[in-house]
C-alpha cells in the first residue's frame, strides 16, 4: 500500500512504513539464518521472495506509466531487492540449497532476460533515462546475487561479463552498457582474489604475500579492457559526468592492482630469502610506486578514453599525504622517509605539471 501512495504522498508516513516493512523484513532474515533460527526457513523465503515479486511489480509498472522512477520507488525498489530477494536466497543457501539454486537460476535468466529487454527497447528520451538505468542496474544486481549461489568462484563470470558490457557499449554506441561494466569490475574486485591482493599490496604488513590467482588476473585484465576502450561521453540522453564516473571507477580498480602486484614482485625480489621486506622499506615501496601511478594518470588524462583519471590524482595525492603520516613515520627510518618524502614531491610536481598541459590541450 505504501508503494502505490508513494509517488503521490511525500509524507513522514509512508516512509515510515517503508522502514517499517523493511526492519520487519531484516528481523524475518535474521530470525531465519543459522543453526539457532526460530522462523520456518521455507515460509521465511516464500514470504520474502512474495514481498519482493508484489514490489517490484507495482513499480515496474508505474514507472512504465509515467517513464520516471519517484525517489520513493528507487529507495524501497533497492531494499526489496537487497532485503527481499537477496534475503531469502540467503536463507534458502543455508537451508534449502535446492531451492537457493533453483530460485537463483530462474532469477538470472529473468535478470538477464530484463536487461536485454530494456537495452533494446529503451527510448532515447530524457523523460526516461533514470527508471531505464535504476531498474537495468538492479537486474544486474540480481544477477550477481545468484552468480554467488550458483558459481563457485563467481569473480570469473564478472570479469568476462564486464568486458562484453564494455564491448557492447562501444558497439552500440551506448552509454549505460559501459557504467554497468564497471559495476560489474567492481563486483568482480570485491568477491574475487582482487580484493585481497590490493589490500596485502598496499595497506597490510608484508609477512606473507597472497598467490596472485587466475580470478584476479581475469579481473585486472578486465579493468584494464574497459579502462582502453573509447569513452562516450556526449550523449542527448545522459549527463557528461555519468560515463565518466564509470569509467573513473575502472581506472582506480585497474590502477590499484596494477599497483598491488608491482608491490608484491618488488617488495618479494627485495626481500629475497632474507624473509619478510624491512616496514621502512616497504612503506617507501609503496609510496614510490602511488607516485609513479599520479604521475601516470596525470599524463594520460590528456586522451579522451582516460580522461576522466584527472578526477583521480588530487585524491590519490592526498591518500599519499595520508599514507606518510601513518605508515610512513611511524615505520620508516631516516633514508626511507627521506626517499619517500622525494618521491611524493617529485610525483606532486610532476602530476600538477602534467595537470596542467592536460586541461591546456583540452582547451
Amino acid at each position: 500500500t505504501a508503494v502505490l501512495a508513494g509517488p503521490g504522498r511525500s509524507g513522514p508516513l509512508t516512509w515510515l512504513s517503508y522502514l517499517m516493512a523493511d526492519a520487519g523484513a531484516l528481523l524475518l532474515v535474521g530470525w531465519s539464518v543459522g543453526d539457532q533460527a526460530i522462523a520456518a526457513p521455507s515460509v521465511a523465503v516464500w514470504l520474502l521472495v512474495a514481498w519482493f515479486a508484489a514490489t517490484t511489480a507495482i513499480i515496474v509498472v508505474q514507472s512504465g506509466r509515467t517513464g520516471q522512477i519517484s525517489l520513493h520507488h528507487a529507495f524501497q525498489g533497492t531494499m526489496v531487492t537487497l532485503l527481499g530477494f537477496g534475503g531469502g536466497l540467503l536463507i534458502a543457501g543455508h537451508h534449502l540449497p535446492s531451492v537457493a539454486r533453483v530460485l537463483a537460476a530462474v532469477a538470472m535468466l529473468l535478470g538477464f532476460g530484463g536487461y536485454a529487454f530494456l537495452l533494446i527497447t529503451f527510448r532515447w528520451s530524457r523523460q526516461h533515462r533514470w527508471a531505464f538505468l535504476f531498474h537495468s542496474s538492479l537486474a544486474l544486481v540480481i544477477v550477481a546475487m545468484c552468480s554467488w549461489t550458483l558459481l563457485a568462484q563467481p569473480a570469473w563470470w564478472f570479469s568476462v561479463l564486464a568486458a562484453l558490457l564494455a564491448v557492447v557499449g562501444v558497439r552500440l554506441d551506448r552509454v549505460s552498457p559501459g557504467l554497468h561494466a564497471a559495476m560489474a569490475v567492481v563486483f568482480a574486485a570485491l568477491i574475487g582474489e582482487l580484493r585481497g591482493v590490493i589490500f596485502h599490496g598496499l595497506v597490510a604488513r608484508g609477512d606473507a604475500w597472497p598467490v596472485i590467482g587466475g580470478t584476479a588476473v581475469a579481473t585486472l585484465v578486465a579493468a584494464v579492457l574497459c579502462a582502453c576502450l573509447p569513452l562516450k561521453d556526449e550523449s542527448p540522453v545522459w549527463p557528461s559526468w555519468l560515463p565518466r564516473l564509470g569509467r573513473g571507477v575502472v581506472i582506480l580498480v585497474a590502477l590499484l592492482g596494477i599497483d598491488a602486484v608491482l608491490v608484491q614482485w618488488a617488495a618479494s625480489w627485495l626481500a629475497g630469502e632474507a624473509g619478510p621486506v624491512d616496514p621502512g622499506t616497504l612503506a617507501t615501496l609503496r609510496t614510490g610506486v602511488l607516485a609513479a601511478s599520479v604521475v601516470l594518470l596525470a599524463g594520460v588524462s590528456r586522451w579522451p578514453q582516460f580522461r576522466p583519471a584527472r578526477w583521480l590524482v588530487w585524491p590519490l595525492l592526498a591518500t599519499i599525504g595520508l599514507k606518510l603520516l601513518v605508515e610512513d613515520f611511524p615505520c620508516g627510518r631516516a633514508i626511507t622517509m627521506a626517499v619517500a618524502l622525494l618521491l611524493s614531491g617529485v610525483g606532486l610536481i610532476l602530476a600538477t605539471a602534467l595537470l596542467r598541459r592536460s586541461k591546456a590541450s583540452l582547451e
